[in-house]
């Protein structure tokens, strides 16, 4: 959102005016201010013993700036945060950012966030140092968060990159907050790719487990020799085990990355 200049009239020429083009008065559309949902949940899937946590922050792109005539204690919005079914009893606040930690009373637990007034209007300082005034109409959402049941699969796509002179792949990262819970563990990695590749991946503290893998297998993270730490993982690497010979690596030639390669993970609560 643009900030306001406060060295033009703040509202004047943006809710009426008239352009003028080839002789004819066209009216402009009524300026109305952006719009902003007020707050979210994470994770907005959670593990059994998680703490989630409700939260909202206005002022995440530009921080409120006090100065003669505009206080922001004094302008900060009053925001009730609530749970159905209830999970912490219902908070209002007067502040730009808050958020209340809880554990999921339910499986699923609604988390409504409402202002009392949808006005919202405060000062800033722009990158070029100038004084400014963000203006926006606050939206009352709520945001939902569920147990995770069962498995969760996910595909992941590993880009060809070019490290120097030699042909490389995008490293996996593991889901998590906000979309899902921390203490997910990995299940499985599959190579879902057309091609094998070597998968390597964290173990105990000082090792890295590598295991070679042609389409369709998988590494599972319960079989017999694979450390637990395995499973608890955030990133994996993985690279091709077949030249691709359509990649060119290299300042002479210019440079062409390696095929992408996929793999499959599968995520579950729980060691």
């Amino acid at each position: 959102m643009r900030p306001v200049s406060l060295g033009k009239t703040l509202l004047g020429g943006l809710a009426a005016g008239v352009l003028l083009t080839s002789g004819c008065a066209l009216p402009h559309a009524a300026w109305r201010p952006p719009t902003e949902e007020i707050g979210r949940v994470s994770p907005a899937q959670f593990c059994p013993g998680d703490t989630v946590t409700a939260s909202y922050n206005l002022t995440q792109e530009q921080p409120c700036v006090s100065r003669s005539g505009f206080d922001c204690a004094a302008l900060a919005p009053t925001i009730t945060v609530a749970s159905t079914p209830m999970s912490f009893a219902p908070q209002t606040t007067t502040a730009f950012a808050g958020h209340v930690d809880f554990v999921p009373a339910a499986d699923s637990v609604d988390v409504s966030f409402t202002a009392a007034s949808a006005g919202l209007t405060y000062p800033v300082v722009t990158m070029a140092g100038t004084e400014a005034l963000r203006i926006r109409t606050l939206v009352n959402n709520t945001a939902n968060t569920r147990r995770i049941t069962g498995e969760i699969m996910r595909t992941v796509n590993h880009g060809g990159m070019c490290a120097g002179s030699t042909p490389t792949h995008a490293d996996g990262v593991l889901p998590g907050p906000p979309a899902l819970s921390a203490n997910l563990r990995t299940r499985r990695i599959c190579n879902s790719s057309t091609a094998p590749l070597r998968l390597t991946i964290a173990g105990a503290p000082g090792e890295m487990v590598e295991r070679d893998l042609m389409p369709g297998q998988c590494l599972d993270t319960g079989e017999p020799g694979v450390s637990p730490e395995v499973a608890m993982a955030r990133t994996y690497s993985v690279r091709a085990l077949t030249v691709d010979p359509m990649a060119q690596c290299g300042a002479v030639q210019g440079s062409t990355p390696p095929a992408p390669l996929q793999t499959t993970i599968t995520l579950g609560c729980g060691m």
